[in-house]
């Protein structure tokens, strides 16, 4: 992989076959279109295929990647056209796979999503993370779960292989974040800092008090005041 900075009368054909790369691949790369105009500075990212293929009419994600001997989360994740979607269309340029580059070691990428995220946007990022973390469930009264409509958001992780991460906040029934929610260690129901007990914040309480099937547990306490964005303000 190369980072080029583009020159003044520089177009994406001209990089491309000043790099031996083919030209449809290199504005893929960099979210451009074909005829898209450069400017003077802006970097493009130059990856080398080792395989390619070109789509025949019949053929699917599914067949191609079967053809190879690869996943086709691996095509998803050469192919950021595809928007981690399995439509293909005759004289489709897919990457197979790419030559060899030096890998530094391995991350997790976690992303954040509200159940209502539209699900374009879900398809096309879920290739490329580790976990997925529906936000938020929050803490009831009597020191129970508010109920997540998450089940359509890890139903699409687990057809990707991502992992779904429980985010457990401070978030009350009334919609908006509180700091001052604590639960009595000794008797388990919310209090406030009134009370005559030792208390400690409910959301490091409750870690200890819920298991959730095929999820991770992650503990945030948002800043005081913080609110939940109505759909409205998407």
């Amino acid at each position: 992989m190369q980072i080029y900075v583009a020159k003044s009368g520089d177009t994406i054909s001209g990089i491309a076959g000043q790099f031996g790369v083919v030209p449809a691949l290199l504005a893929a790369d960099n979210g451009l279109a074909l005829d898209a105009r450069l400017a003077v500075g802006q970097t493009l990212v130059i990856r080398f295929p080792k395989t390619i293929h070109t789509v025949s009419a019949g053929e699917t994600i599914y067949s191609i990647a079967l053809q190879y001997g690869v996943s086709t989360l691996t095509l998803y994740r050469n192919n950021f056209f595809l928007q981690g979607l399995p439509t293909v269309r005759s004289g489709d340029i897919l990457v197979i796979e790419y030559e060899q580059e030096s890998k530094l070691g391995t991350f997790g990428v976690n992303g954040y999503a509200y159940p209502y995220i539209d699900i374009a946007q879900l398809d096309a990022t879920l290739p490329y993370l580790t976990y997925l973390t529906p936000f938020t469930y929050g803490i009831s009264a009597d020191g129970g779960l508010l109920p997540l409509n998450d089940a359509e958001l890890l139903a699409a992780a687990g057809h990707y292989r991502t992992v779904g991460l429980m985010h457990l906040s401070t978030l009350t029934e009334e919609g908006s974040f509180s700091m001052q929610e604590t639960v009595s260690p000794e008797e388990g129901g919310v209090g406030n800092s009134k009370s005559a007990r030792p208390e400690e914040p409910i959301a490091r309480r409750i870690v200890s008090c819920y298991e959730t099937k095929d999820l991770y547990l992650s503990v945030r306490e948002p800043m005081p005041g913080s609110t939940l964005p109505s759909r409205s303000s998407r």
